[in-house]
């Protein structure tokens, strides 16, 4: 109980110093942690570093907030649901979308519309109350949602290609291989990749990759020993299953905070 008191206080600290780095940028406040700070595109990240990071943690945790009696549920719910828009993550605000439906399904009248914000957060960005040169009130820039789509469906064709030869389809090339063989791919295919891909963005066609059909089956073991214990309502298994959604497109396996939030859930399930 203490630990998962101490994460819940870390996550609403967390969004605590996304709200001030949200002001700072707009000149409110002076700003904490500000690792974006001169970037061309300032973003929300608490001390993460990284907002699609800050973004899955949040996710994780948001189901957790349930543990806790209504009203103090809700409204730590809807705090972390401020620092998950603020993170302007889609595959964040979906995540926890349906980690909070596994525990409160009778709620998605409430969560459906505040999803369809989080999507329209990254899907558009509010430059300035009014344009100066239209006079249009919000002026709005497209984010290009389905151009971040498409290169990652691009490293997930080459994921595929490239791990389903044999012997690796069935026994993997071997743990954090991705990595090395990620950079070196979209480094070799620049004019196709903006960035270098050392992460999969898919969890599940990453873990297949380097651990092969073997570790896909090793997995499916444990965790068909521990279904047991899932229930719809849980809290607990609401964050696997908010986990399951974020691995479909991104990788919160890879970073720490998210790992912690997993291990404290299944150390849970375990006991």
């Amino acid at each position: 109980q203490g630990a998962l008191v101490a994460l819940l206080l870390v996550a609403a600290v967390q969004v605590g110093l996304g709200i001030n780095q949200w002001l700072a940028y707009r000149k409110v406040m002076p700003g904490l942690l500000l690792i974006n700070a001169g970037a061309s595109e300032r973003t929300v990240h608490g001390s993460l570093g990284q907002r699609t990071g800050l973004g899955m943690f949040l996710a994780l945790c948001t189901p957790l907030a349930f543990v806790l009696p209504a009203p103090w549920s809700w409204g730590l719910a809807t705090w972390y649901g401020i620092g998950i828009l603020l993170t302007r993550s889609a595959v964040a605000s979906v995540a926890a979308a349906v980690g909070m439906l596994w525990v409160v399904p009778w709620a998605w009248v409430g969560i459906l519309p505040v999803t369809l914000v989080g999507l329209g957060t990254r899907t558009f960005k509010f430059w300035r109350p009014v344009d100066r040169k239209t006079r249009r009130l919000f002026h709005m820039k497209l984010r290009h949602v389905a151009d971040s789509l498409e290169a990652r469906k691009r490293v997930w064709v080459l994921t595929w290609q490239r791990g389903k030869e044999w012997p690796a389809w069935l026994i993997g090339h071997g743990p954090g291989a991705f990595g090395e063989h990620g950079r070196r791919w979209t480094g070799l295919l620049g004019a196709r990749f903006k960035d270098l891909y050392q992460e999969c963005h898919n969890d599940y066609l990453e873990f297949w990759y380097e651990h092969g059909v073997v570790g896909l089956v090793a997995v499916g073991w444990i965790l068909w020993r521990l279904s047991p214990r899932f229930a719809v309502g849980d809290p607990s298994t609401g964050v696997l299953v908010a986990l399951s959604v974020a691995m479909l497109a991104n990788f919160p396996l890879k970073v720490a905070p998210t790992v912690a939030v997993v291990w404290l859930v299944v150390i849970g399930f375990i006991r």
